[in-house]
């Protein structure tokens, strides 16, 4: 697949340049200047003419290691530092470039105060083109800031429901394929994404089934992964839930930004669900959240 001509395609032209013009350019001028180390400088000069007679290579590498060997002084740091700062930038902006999956839709979410209805953050991410409609609604409970804001991705094609209340008397109970985001109050909760983090919500799961009294969770994966600069926790399993008879296949990625823990609820309650898993971890792999 061709990369189109972004902003990192013209920082990447521009490194290459600047590197080139270090190795054409300042070298050789480093190299006239009277500084201390002209055995170094003879030595350098030496090895490049010897390189070139036998045909090897004489690398910007090999040109650092000597280069590493002088003073350093005020020309040394109007070369090197606009290049250092080039090169942050550029690898930053190679980290959040990112290719959308075949198929797939890139889709904002704006994160709203669950009240005020004031935009926070926002969710940037690639989903399937099938998950076409966007729902947006409070699930309400019954304590103070228990409430959970949800922003739904599903099908315009299936069940539309907007499940709300502490049992939920409405819920779909057909087969579906969606994605759900889902964050209680904003800046209420300091928790850390971690191992223990992890293991705690393994062990809450698996005794909340127990005393449900349901089929064992079949664990598929648990892991910590950084994605686009944010450390997610996820979950990969099969089981239960008190609104649908059979077990069915989800994926939760949870993260805390800015003391906001936000979840990101795949599930699959369909015969087929072979491609789900792929398809939800494309989708996780691309999540970019910001300020709005």
């Amino acid at each position: 697949m061709r990369l189109p001509f972004t902003k990192c395609t013209f920082l990447l032209l521009s490194w290459c340049k600047i590197v080139s013009a270090c190795y054409h350019v300042v070298f050789a001028r480093y190299l006239a200047l009277p500084v201390p180390g002209q055995k170094i400088q003879t030595r350098w000069l030496e090895d490049r003419a010897r390189r070139k007679k036998t045909g090897s290579s004489f690398s910007l590498l090999n040109s650092c290691t000597y280069f590493s060997y002088f003073k350093t002084n005020k020309v040394t740091m109007k070369v090197v530092a606009p290049f250092l700062i080039l090169s942050t930038l550029l690898f930053s902006c190679i980290n959040q470039e990112r290719l959308k999956p075949e198929n797939f839709a890139e889709r904002e979410v704006v994160l709203k105060d669950l009240f005020e209805d004031t935009a926070f953050y926002k969710v940037n991410l690639f989903v399937p083109m099938e998950l076409d409609t966007l729902l947006e609604w409070v699930d309400n409970s019954d304590c103070p800031c228990c409430e959970v804001k949800k922003y739904r991705l599903t099908s315009s094609k299936g069940c539309l429901i907007q499940e709300s209340g502490f049992f939920k008397p409405e819920y779909c109970r057909d087969s579906f394929q969606r994605l759900t985001v889902e964050h209680s109050c904003f800046g209420k909760d300091n928790l850390r994404i971690d191992t223990a983090f992890l293991s705690r919500n393994v062990r809450r799961e698996n005794q909340r089934n127990k005393e449900s009294q349901y089929p064992e969770i079949e664990w598929r994966q648990q892991e910590i992964k950084n994605i686009n600069g944010h450390l997610f926790a996820i979950f990969h399993y099969v089981g239960r839930n008190p609104y649908l008879e059979k077990p069915f296949e989800q994926i939760v990625a949870v993260t805390n930004f800015r003391n906001t823990v936000l979840d990101f609820r795949f599930e699959c309650y369909r015969q087929d669900c072979i491609d789900f898993s792929e398809k939800a971890f494309k989708t996780i792999n691309s999540i970019m959240i910001g300020s709005k």
